[in-house]
């Protein structure tokens, strides 16, 4: 979760202490990534289709990033401990979001948490790593078209009744829901991920050869293009397949259509081409993932053109917010402690009717954020990291150094 460019002499360190080689682009995204996961969390405004914009788009960016991050946290490892002490970095790095995550589980906060799955998604992604980025492409197109099939195949066959949640019943419960039933199963956000991974080397390309600005240009465009594509087949596929099917169940093609709007935990809401073509949020559809991913793209490409332009992002409060995007996994943390003490705290009444302001609505989310500036102003004051970036690089450098001097000696 380090988005620190790993060469000399801007190299990031365990000390804490913020690396001068940063893509500000990136923090810039996570930033917006953090606060748009946590406008779902609060329900901000419970609009039909908000959906499309609040529920789906902000995860997948964080995926994507993720991706980016694992390229950008080994390219100094390999020189320095080895290809598999690169990949224990990884599996370091995994192994602290697995664990983080499932601590953060038992908070009583109305958030399922992606960290589990995340983690997973890092301790797999070695072993991606070295491929060139034409052949990823073709994973990650295979991996868009038969990890939507597969997950609901797997929902069908089980006769799953969940909201997404991770299932601890058995091993295989707990394997089944963190790699297909979940909210966040591993196989769509591997495929994120792997979008990131190509994303983040093309950028380092265009970062080589001074065309950033075009690059971010491009990257707008097309992943704005690919997101309304999407978003017009889904439509058409909603009409065509989704519309028949339930009306003969006594369904409206009105309420059809806003059924598609709905989040679908994870799983798509059918199988065959709507599992392919449907777009739905949080449904790990193909359409789905082409929306999100074209969303995500065109901010990160976005970003990138701006950052370009010299003095365009050196005001105060740019440079907080990608402090605080700086440390992703210590908000995210946060966010999920803070909002369980809130929902601890308040009587049952008051928050199981919604009318408690500090727990869903616009007055939550802006104490969330305000909590987020707090933190991102700190650490631009302390010219530090956030302590559990800090610590899980830590663990990371560890890891890559006991594994690569064992790989050297071997």
């Amino acid at each position: 979760m380090n988005a620190t460019v790993m060469s000399p002499p801007g190299h990031a360190t365990a000390t804490g202490k913020v690396s001068r080689g940063r893509l500000e682009a990136i923090d810039m995204a996570r930033f917006l990534a953090i606060i748009g996961m946590v406008a779902s969390h609060v329900a901000l405004i419970p609009l039909p289709g908000l959906s499309l914009v609040v529920d789906g788009p902000p995860a997948a960016l964080f995926a994507i990033l993720g991706g980016a991050s694992a390229v950008l946290a080994t390219r100094g490892r390999v020189a320095r401990h080895g290809r598999w002490g690169a990949a224990a970095s990884l599996w370091a790095r995994g192994a602290v979001l697995i664990a983080v995550g499932a601590l953060l589980d038992v908070v009583p906060a109305p958030v399922i948490i992606v960290l589990v799955p995340f983690g997973v998604t890092m301790v797999l992604l070695p072993a991606f790593l070295r491929l060139r980025s034409r052949h990823l492409l073709a994973v990650i197109g295979v991996l868009a078209v038969v990890g939507p099939l597969a997950n609901h195949a797997v929902r069908d066959a089980l006769a799953l009744d969940t909201l997404g949640e991770l299932s601890l019943a058995s091993p295989a419960a707990f394997l089944h829901s963190v790699l297909f039933t979940g909210m966040y199963p591993v196989v769509t956000w591997l495929t994120y991920a792997l979008i990131g991974v190509v994303t983040i080397r093309a950028l380092l390309r265009a970062q080589e050869q001074g065309t950033m600005r075009a690059f971010g240009r491009r990257l707008l465009w097309w992943g704005l293009a690919a997101a309304a594509l999407s978003g017009v087949i889904s439509l058409v596929q909603v009409q065509l397949s989704l519309v028949p099917r339930l009306e003969g169940q006594g369904f409206s093609p009105l309420t059809t259509h806003l059924f598609a709007l709905m989040p679908g935990f994870g799983g798509p809401h059918g199988g065959g081409l709507d599992a392919l073509l449907i777009a739905s949020p949080h449904s790990g559809s193909t359409g789905d993932i082409v929306r999100t991913t074209g969303l995500a793209l065109a901010l990160v490409g976005f970003l990138v053109a701006r950052g370009a332009v010299k003095g365009a992002s050196t005001s105060l409060i740019a440079r907080a917010a990608r402090a605080a995007g700086a440390a992703p996994l210590t908000l995210y943390v946060l966010h999920v402690l803070v909002l369980g003490l809130l929902w601890w705290a308040t009587p049952a009444g008051l928050g199981e009717s919604g009318s408690a302001w500090w727990l869903t609505g616009p007055g939550a989310y802006a104490l969330q954020l305000l909590m987020v500036a707090a933190v991102g102003w700190v650490l631009l004051r302390t010219g530090r990291r956030g302590p559990l970036e800090t610590g899980m690089s830590t663990l990371a450098t560890a890891g890559a150094a006991a594994v690569g001097r064992r790989s050297g000696r071997d």
